[in-house]
């Protein structure tokens, strides 16, 4: 009994490629099988993975948005928290400027101006400037410069107030 070859075959899948033609599996080398196999893959995925969905685009802008409103009373926090250290360091130096002042003058200066001026004392020794500047306030919202006021009895004040807080020295 003699079979022929082509009743003993299965049938063969028909594999396309761009231009229309057909070949047979069978026809075409096992790489180049595998490769149309994988272009294949790629293709349906290029199809499905076409961007973002609608939904996936929402959450992104709620996660973001919890995000922001976390963020930002620290940040405000953090800020406030900030100038306060400003005022309380400047009234610091102010200090030590006006008992610098009161040491070499015998006397308080009538204003925080006198501090960045050559004064004179009652011996009459020259001596000054005993700050370079007058510290500015850390923001508008803490007024336009730090009050400065003296008792008699010997005594001063520098206070500053903005952002709920008055700072005050001695």
């Amino acid at each position: 009994m003699a079979v022929s070859r082509a009743s003993s075959r299965q049938p063969s899948a028909q594999l396309s490629d761009f231009s229309g033609d057909t070949a047979t599996a069978e026809g075409l080398a096992p790489s180049l099988q595998r490769a149309d196999a994988a272009g294949d893959a790629m293709r349906s995925m290029r199809w499905n993975a076409r961007g973002f969905t609608l939904i996936e685009l929402m959450i992104v802008v709620a996660i973001i948005g919890v995000l922001v409103s976390i963020a930002v009373p620290l940040y405000a926090n953090v800020t406030a928290r900030s100038r306060i250290a400003k005022a309380q360091a400047d009234i610091r130096s102010l200090v030590t400027a006006v008992s610098l002042f009161q040491s070499h003058m015998s006397t308080y200066p009538i204003a925080l101006g006198n501090l960045t001026a050559v004064a004179t004392n009652p011996a009459g020794i020259t001596a000054g400037p005993f700050m370079g500047s007058i510290p500015t306030p850390p923001s508008t919202s803490w007024g336009p410069a730090y009050a400065y006021a003296t008792n008699a009895n010997g005594t001063f004040l520098i206070s500053a107030a903005g952002d709920g807080v008055t700072v005050t020295a001695p």
